[in-house]
């Protein structure tokens, strides 16, 4: 299933913004969009946020530190659980500027 989402980032903010699957490939109703974070040196420190389907389909996470790599994923929930996620491998500057 394609998902769609990208980002952008700059001085320790990524703004996050995504599109629901295509219908035919939804395995139910979407209840939620997931969305987590963990950084690569840090896995205990993962942030995770749910947002209900009528909500807006964006989020701009902040706190992300410098000079760290994270990766993030993104993903709609349904009936019939979670589907494929977007994923996206950030990694900060010294400043906590995002580099790739």
């Amino acid at each position: 299933m394609d998902f769609l989402a990208e980002i952008n980032a700059i001085r320790g903010r990524v703004q996050f913004s995504w599109a629901p699957p295509p219908i035919q490939q939804q395995n139910g109703f979407i209840i939620d969009y997931y969305l987590d974070c963990t950084a690569e040196t840090a896995p205990m420190d993962t942030v995770v946020m749910a947002f209900p389907p009528a909500a807006s389909r964006q989020y701009t996470a902040v706190g992300f530190a410098a000079l760290t790599e994270y990766m993030c994923r993104v993903s709609a929930r349904t009936s019939g659980g979670a589907g494929p996620a977007a994923v996206f491998n950030i990694t900060t500057g010294e400043d906590g500027e995002y580099i790739m």
